[in-house]
Formats: C-alpha cells, sequence, structure tokens
C-alpha cells in the first residue's frame, strides 16, 4: 500500500496542514529545545545525581534528544553549553587560523571551551558533540590535553553524522516497504572524520554516531521502521528520528552507564 502524500513523515500540507517547510522548522525548534532548556545551568551540589555536561552544537542537541527520548538520562543531572558549528570545539593553539574570515566575529563573541572551565571540573561526565571538521578532530588530542580531565571524570566524545540528502517529494510513490529499504550513502569526508575521531580515542570515550545509525555502514537508513522521517534536513533528527537513534545508543555501554546510580 502507497503512503497517500506521505503524512506521517511531515511532508505535505494536503494531509498535514502544514508546508515542508513549516514541518523542517518546528523540527528544528524540537532539535533546540531540551537542550536550551539547560543552558548554562548550575550544578545542584545538593543533588546527589552525577552531574552531566554536553558541550556542542546542534549535533549535541540531537545527541542529547536521543537519549532524553529513551529516558537515559534519568540518573544524572544535566547542564549544556552551545559552542557554534563553524566554530567548532578545540583548544588549540592554531584554531583561529581555521575560521572563515566571515565567522572571525561570530567565534570571538561565542561561548568557548577555555570560558566553560569551571563547570568543567565541577563535572563527573564531559560529553563533546560536534559536526566535526578534519583539521579539529585532529587536534582533539591537544584539545584535550589543555582540558585536563581528572582521572574520575568521564569523556565521551560523539563523532558527526549525516544522512545525506533528503528529498521527501521524491518518496510520494514509494510504498511501506520500499521506504523501509530506502539509503543515501555517506559522503567521504564524513568518513574520514569519524575514521580519525576513533584513531584518536580510546573505545572507551568514542560514541560512533554514523556507525550507531547506519551499522557501519556506508549508507543511512532514511526512515524508521514504522516509516517516520529519521531526519529532516539530512543532518539533524525529527523527534521520531532520535527516538530510534536513542534506542541504537541504549546498546552503547557508555549509555548504559549513565542509567546507572
Amino acid at each position: 500500500m502507497k503512503l497517500i502524500a506521505l503524512g506521517l513523515l511531515l511532508l505535505f500540507s494536503s494531509v498535514s496542514g502544514v508546508s515542508y517547510a513549516d514541518a523542517q522548522q518546528a523540527s528544528a525548534a524540537y532539535m533546540r529545545h531540551y537542550f536550551v532548556s539547560f543552558l548554562k545551568k548550575p550544578f545542584d551540589e545538593q543533588d546527589s545525581r552525577r552531574k552531566l555536561l554536553v558541550i556542542g552544537d546542534s549535533h549535541a542537541q540531537d545527541f542529547l534528544n536521543a537519549l532524553h527520548e529513551v529516558n537515559a538520562l534519568d540518573k544524572v543531572q544535566i547542564s549544556t553549553r552551545y559552542v557554534p558549528t563553524r566554530c567548532q570545539l578545540s583548544l588549540s593553539d592554531t584554531q583561529a587560523e581555521h575560521y572563515l574570515p566571515a565567522d572571525r566575529k561570530l567565534c570571538e563573541s561565542s561561548d568557548h571551551l577555555s570560558l566553560m572551565q569551571d563547570a568543567i571540573a565541577q563535572a563527573d561526565i564531559v560529553v563533546l558533540a560536534s559536526s566535526w571538521q578534519l583539521w579539529s578532530a585532529q587536534q582533539l588530542p591537544q584539545t584535550l590535553k589543555q582540558l585536563a580531565l581528572k582521572p574520575t571524570q568521564q569523556l565521551i566524545v560523539v563523532g558527526r553524522k549525516s544522512f545525506g540528502t533528503v528529498k521527501p517529494a521524491d518518496y510520494a510513490d514509494h510504498n511501506a516497504e520500499e521506504l523501509r529499504q530506502l539509503r543515501n550513502p555517506v559522503d567521504n569526508n564524513q568518513v574520514e572524520i569519524n575514521e580519525t575521531l576513533q584513531r584518536l580515542l580510546p573505545a572507551q570515550q568514542f560514541i560512533d554516531m554514523q556507525a550507531t545509525i547506519c551499522d557501519a555502514s556506508n549508507t543511512c537508513p532514511l526512515f524508521t521502521p514504522d516509516l517516520q522521517l529519521i531526519s529532516f534536513d539530512g543532518g539533524h533528527l525529527t523527534q521520531a528520528g532520535a527516538k530510534f537513534v536513542g534506542e541504537q545508543l541504549l546498546k552503547n555501554p557508555l549509555v548504559q552507564a549513565l542509567r546507572v546510580e
């Protein structure tokens, strides 16, 4: 049976009452909301739960949403810090050399790892999640050295992810099984950056989001098993996509450890 106008997928105004552009905006607002609700929130010393600090860009927002959708965060306090993708997570001496001229003013005024030392020192678990660029991935060892985490602190670095180009109008004539089988190729840059992170980090510090979602394949699914779009723009998760990814993340020992008292 073909899905008439793919209303389940938030695609067409004839079914959902909103345009796909409006649905994208709604998904983008969902993506930001939970992360922003904890932005720069002080940790409560009277709260016995472990302190989780999530640092990064929209990929950090997706990661937090995925954990939230599967109730993986009940055992931790949460605080977040936002660093724009264009500025990257880095403490290297040459970081500024990689900024585009148009981004220098933004990056000079945005939050930065160097401004988070107090929050980082208080955290039990520090998550760095970003749409990493190759240069920031390559400089991660220097960045981590500058962070100077204590042996009692846990570090989790979350790799970048991509679902390729999402073209909702192209899927209207597909039946349910065809939609479940649809996969997009992963670009070579994506693979290179995640492989760089994997090579530079111990396994107990790295979550490969691409492999988590795509089963270590060079292609990624576009739809959840119940035929919801995983990503609304090819890079970021819908709410249904966040739950789908969260269910996969629950298999990861690093995520399982978050649920322990």
